[in-house]
């Protein structure tokens, strides 16, 4: 049986095209499976356009132990696997687990008006100056509460005198080892920055990849997902917005929950949204399985056709698919006896993807295909001649 990211396993994937009729095709040499289907999303980096679909799971109006009223980005060091938050008032840092408890406090020096906060791996993170306009890189120890000195970091600025307007947000895409950052308001802005291979930033692109500074609100925080889609937090709205790769508008999470949200973070393993504000709320959202679950099945239950084609030479199956976001998608093929001969388990990105597993030989006869994501799965039936 192949394990997830098998050796013998080559994937590629695409641009995702407009969300209609799906369609997988999978085929051994020239025996031919086609599956055509709807399929919705089901996993973390699909959240951008499925932010209907998330609800509160927990809210803590004050997090314990916190006296600042100031509470403002946040970020999930996946190293760990706790959340940092930032005062912008003290420019305290908090460490906390993912229920909002405490779990140790860090007062800095030099630091003024701390909007935002990500991490960047190792211990290393970055912190964003609103009134000054800077990005400072900086180690922020494992353990320990020893005060953290603006003076060890390495700063880069993107802009100045803009006052209470500055930058707001900041956050790092490992897929394409790029920080982006929001000015919050007159106007709004995002910023690309490009790193060195220290992980310093050397370069910023303003209005990249999109142009929000005609958006309604403001930006109060940014966070970039994997597959190339964003959310930004908007304050004065009381959203949070889900945004394609070019600025269109894909979904909308409604925080009127909430007095003042300020920060967004996600746990992209999972795809629970962790979202922070002013006083010094804490919030978890998490999406509805179970919508997403009658919305697949009346989507794929009717919509699965199978053909089979057989060629002696060049033993693969080459797999093709296509999703509208990304998700896990699982592929087994076994034998009429239920054998497994060979499977593919891997989470897959939007759009047209490909795979070739490799097989061992196969002879004529009756073979079962299955379909499978975490909340929909299907077997069907095929001839090999």
């Amino acid at each position: 049986m192949e394990s997830s990211n098998p050796e013998n396993l080559n994937f590629d994937n695409s641009v995702p095209g407009e969300f209609c009729m799906k369609k997988i095709s999978l085929f051994l040499s020239g025996m031919f499976f086609c599956f055509v289907l709807n399929a919705f999303p089901a996993n973390a980096a699909s959240i951008a356009d499925s932010l209907a679909d998330y609800y509160a799971t927990l809210s803590i109006e004050k997090i314990s132990s916190i006296a600042d009223s100031n509470i403002s980005g946040v970020t999930l060091n996946t190293a760990t696997g706790t959340l940092y938050t930032v005062d912008n008032g003290s420019c305290k840092i908090y460490e906390l687990d993912t229920s909002g408890n405490l779990i140790r406090s860090i007062t800095t020096s030099g630091f003024d008006d701390l909007e935002g906060i990500a991490y960047y791996k190792e211990n290393y993170f970055y912190l964003a100056e609103e009134q000054r306009g800077n990005i400072v890189h900086i180690a922020i120890p494992s353990s320990g509460t020893a005060k953290l000195y603006r003076s060890n970091g390495t700063i880069f600025n993107i802009g100045s005198g803009w006052g209470n307007s500055g930058i707001e947000g900041v956050c790092f895409r490992a897929a394409d080892s790029t920080v982006y950052a929001v000015k919050e308001k007159d106007p709004s802005r995002l910023y690309r920055l490009t790193l060195d291979s220290t992980g310093i930033p050397d370069s910023t692109y303003p209005n990249d990849p999109f142009n929000i500074e005609n958006k309604s609100g403001d930006a109060a925080d940014i966070f970039a997902l994997p597959g190339g889609d964003f959310l930004i937090v908007d304050q004065e709205e009381n959203l949070l917005v889900g945004y394609g790769p070019t600025g269109k508008i894909l979904s909308q999470l409604d925080l009127s929950v909430m007095t003042q949200p300020e920060g967004v973070t996600v746990d992209t393993s999972n795809g629970t949204i962790y979202i922070v504000g002013e006083p010094r709320q804490f919030f978890v959202f998490k999406k509805d399985k179970t919508s997403i679950k009658q919305k697949e099945r009346a989507a794929l239950a009717k919509n699965i056709s199978f053909t089979v084609k057989h060629k002696t030479e060049n033993r693969f199956i080459e797999c093709s698919f296509y999703i509208p976001s990304a998700m896990y998608i699982n592929i087994d093929l076994f034998s009429a006896s239920g054998k497994e001969i060979k499977a593919f388990n891997r989470f897959s990105p939007a759009g047209t993807n490909k795979v070739n597993i490799s097989l061992p030989q196969v002879f004529s006869g009756v073979y079962i295909c299955r379909i499978k994501t975490d909340l929909y799965q299907k077997s069907i039936k095929g001839m090999i001649f």
